[in-house]
């Protein structure tokens, strides 16, 4: 999967765009389905849904939580 830049000036470039591209890359490389990823509502990091449930957040800091379906399985 190739995550194109992101090009909103309210969305933080650099660290935080690429902490997302790496979770993403190893997400995928460990069988799961990225379906969307998204801005948080709160504008202070990213969300990242999977196909089985799974539900990461990237936050701006460098914080990442898991929500969702399958997190003591997948994570």
């Amino acid at each position: 999967m190739t995550i194109r830049p992101i090009e909103d000036s309210d969305i933080p470039q650099g660290g935080v765009a690429l902490a997302v591209e790496a979770v993403c890359t190893r997400l995928e490389k460990a069988g799961l389905i990225l379906i969307r990823i998204g801005r948080l509502r709160n504008q202070r990091g990213f969300q990242l849904r999977f196909i089985s449930g799974e539900i990461l957040n990237v936050f701006d800091t460098g914080s990442v939580t898991v929500q969702g379906k399958n997190q003591a399985a997948r994570f």
